[in-house]
């Protein structure tokens, strides 16, 4: 598994010199070798499956964000209009011919609560729109935009008519909004999920994937439509290319060596308790009495720990219990020592990965599951290298501790556990 790693690595450095230093004109061709070998290549697929749910987390956070700005806008507009009919202009017709890419900000209309409740109206059918370009231009969020209709009332409002609270209110929106948005820029320029979406876009624009049409009438229309079409974004310069490749080379590698450490470090554990610590494991396996499995996670815990990795044992986040967690790593630790354990284990598969999405935050920043087993007794279970789910990938390490097997014709068989049978289990599970 190690050396099986450690070549993938080398690919992917081989890989990313190839591009960075190739001729200008194969660029583009070398880039979308590399990310068509960073998505459909089964060892990246996991790292890459955790930038895009990184990438897509973090959008929809600031996507609540510009929603719940829309609605704190709408409960001003709707203070100010009841309070002060005077500005109450939502009747205002719409100009003739408006171009949506055009607005006129000088028009009438476009500074009324007409427009106002327009924006609101696109909003809750469609939702809120974020923009990443042109970040050095206007703020055209739908919440600036209503920020900017509210001030310009509250301003024609002679100093004795202007309601003070709602004046305060629309300018801690103002300062909040400026705050998201700067910061959500910001980290959008230098984040290696945000590049590898920016480059995944950008590869989509130049190599789009191949439709089925029914008729020549729907490829007509297609056709018709790239040609009508305008360009409103530009492809970026190769060297900004170049900038975001580098940021998602460096987190996958990064990522990748992470994972190797850690998965040798655990997979040392299960040899020294197998093969050179077995007679002290035994002796606490006989003292913990009702506290096994309590008694075995505290044993990898302190392992970890003397091995470079800080890790909390029964750390508690929200309403869930886990029984490790370190900075980038989740471990829940199973025993079992008859045949009656098998539903059990695989339920517990279904737990670990309930628990892991509450790991979903930037502090816990968790990106490897290991589901470490011990077996005691019973049956021998042979489980899968890896069990992929949408979002996670969880490894099962095995610790034998049981007694030495008989050979031959008597040894117990195996039992295979495939990933199939475990996610059947996890879509009947009702807990």
């Amino acid at each position: 598994m190690i050396h099986y790693q450690q070549q993938w690595i080398e690919i992917l450095d081989r890989q990313y010199d190839l591009v960075c230093g190739c001729p200008q004109a194969d660029f583009w061709w070398e880039l979308n070798q590399f990310l068509d070998s960073l998505v459909g290549s089964e060892p990246f697929q996991p790292y890459v499956a955790h930038l895009q749910r990184e990438f897509s987390d973090w959008l929809q956070e600031y996507r609540d964000s510009l929603t719940n700005e829309v609605e704190s806008a709408t409960r001003i507009r709707l203070e100010l209009a009841n309070g002060w009919p005077t500005t109450d202009d939502s009747t205002f017709s719409p100009p003739e011919l408006v171009d949506p890419m055009q607005v006129d900000s000088q028009h009438s209309y476009f500074q009324s609560l007409a427009y106002f409740d327009h924006i609101v109206t696109r909003v809750q059918s469609n939702g809120v729109t974020i923009w990443t370009e042109n970040a050095g231009e206007s703020d055209h969020t739908e919440a600036a935009i209503l920020i900017r209709v509210l001030r310009e009332k509250l301003t024609q409002l002679s100093d004795e008519q202007r309601p003070e609270r709602l004046f305060l209110q629309l300018m801690g929106l103002e300062e909040s909004h400026s705050y998201q948005r700067n910061r959500f820029l910001a980290e959008f320029r230098v984040w290696a999920p945000a590049a590898l979406a920016k480059l995944l876009e950008i590869r989509e624009r130049i190599y789009p994937i191949p439709r089925e049409f029914n008729s020549m009438e729907d490829f007509s229309n297609e056709v018709f439509g790239r040609f009508m079409q305008p360009i409103v974004q530009p492809l970026p310069d190769i060297e900004s290319c170049k900038m975001y490749l580098r940021r998602v080379y460096e987190r996958i590698r990064a990522d990748f060596g992470s994972h190797l450490a850690h998965y040798e470090l655990v997979q040392r554990y299960k040899a020294r308790c197998m093969f050179y610590d077995r007679e002290r494991i035994t002796g606490l396996i006989g003292t913990a009495s009702g506290q096994l499995e309590d008694a075995l996670t505290r044993d990898l815990a302190l392992y970890l720990f003397d091995n470079g990795v800080s890790t909390f044992y029964r750390f508690m986040q929200g309403v869930h219990e886990y029984d490790l967690i370190a900075p980038s790593i989740a471990v829940e630790a199973k025993q079992y020592d008859d045949a009656q354990s098998r539903g059990y284990l695989i339920k517990g598969v279904s737990q670990f990965h309930s628990y892991a999405n509450g790991l979903e935050t930037d502090t816990s920043n968790v990106r490897e599951l290991y589901y470490v087993i011990f077996r005691l007794g019973g049956p021998l279970y042979d489980w899968p290298k890896e069990i992929r789910m949408n979002r996670w990938t969880i490894y099962p390490i095995i610790i034998d501790l049981g007694q030495s097997r008989i050979s031959g014709r008597r040894q117990e068989q195996i039992r295979p556990i495939t990933r199939e049978e475990i996610l059947n289990t996890m879509s009947e599970d009702k807990v």
